[in-house]
């Protein structure tokens, strides 16, 4: 799990696109989880997969894969 508090921050990408970069695995191979469009926002750029948790700080519009809870990540991988 790799994040900060301040969800706005622009550290954020920085922290997020090192590790990314830091496993050698492809971007599409990974699924990041976020609770926020900044997090969407990230996943994109870098080119990886992206669910929304839906009990966290914002609602994001349809078509974004959400959850409601983490079990039902399973049910996407």
């Amino acid at each position: 799990m790799r994040g900060i508090s301040d969800a706005y921050a622009a550290s954020k990408d920085a922290v997020i696109a090192e590790w990314v970069h830091s496993t050698g695995i492809p971007p599409e191979r990974i699924l990041l989880i976020g609770d926020t469009n900044h997090d969407q926002e990230i996943a994109t750029r870098l080119g990886a997969r992206f669910v929304h948790f839906a009990g966290g700080h914002q609602h994001l519009p349809a078509p974004t894969t959400s959850v409601d809870a983490l079990e039902e990540l399973l049910s996407l991988i």
